[in-house]
């Protein structure tokens, strides 16, 4: 584990689930030295299949046959909605509770902007009026009450303070709609056993609000 590898992170998981992964990773293994890259899911791929990235921490599905998928924990949406819509009036939600509400998504390229779509319905695409360019962006917007979004576990009270009185946050009823995070490499990557210990060093100690796969 005494090596440098590259690795790439989608940028709606890096700032809330590194922190944990680095100094978990250093804790565990500190010969292992981690050089990061934040990119959207296409670009990561593509950057391991040419050898720039070593590894991509990465939302399923990922297809390409010649790269090796290890899940790690599967990560629960929850809906972000302005202060005193009437949807903050329920405990928890249902996925057709927001059907009908005006969606607010990430920019074309995000993987979540995807998985949003499908769990809310193609309906959605008519009802964007503004897309952001991250979660903070997309928080922000919420809380002006521009309409309301979906938040992935982890980014949930990663939030300023100041977007706690404006945002309110409702999880969904079981089983709740999310995403599946993986780590990712070439499977003739020398050295598989790095990846493969690393994976495990993250499965064996999740952060709060995901759930092992």
């Amino acid at each position: 584990m005494a090596r440098t590898i590259h690795l790439g992170v989608i940028p709606t998981l890096g700032p809330y689930y590194l922190p944990h992964a680095l100094t978990l990773g250093h804790k565990k293994h500190p010969g292992l030295r981690m050089l990061l890259r934040e990119e959207m899911t296409p670009q990561i791929i593509e950057h391991l299949l040419d050898g720039k990235l070593d590894a991509g921490l990465l939302a399923l599905p990922v297809t390409d046959d010649s790269l090796r998928v290890e899940p790690l924990f599967y990560e629960p949406f929850f809906a972000a909605l302005p202060a005193g819509h009437p949807l903050t009036g329920r405990d928890a939600l249902k996925v057709s509770d927001i059907m009908a509400e005006k969606l607010l998504l990430l920019d074309e390229g995000h993987c979540l902007r995807d998985q949003a779509l499908d769990v809310c319905g193609s309906g959605s695409r008519g009802r964007e009026e503004v897309r952001a360019t991250s979660l903070e962006t997309l928080r922000q917007m919420v809380g002006m009450g521009l309409g309301l979004t979906l938040l992935p576990a982890l980014a949930v009270d990663a939030g300023p303070r100041v977007s706690r009185k404006s945002v309110e946050i409702r999880p969904f009823k079981s089983p709740p709609p999310g995403r599946t995070i993986a780590l990712v490499w070439r499977k003739r990557a020398p050295f598989p056993e790095t990846f493969e210990r690393l994976a495990q060093t993250l499965k064996d100690a999740l952060p709060d609000g995901v759930e092992p796969v």
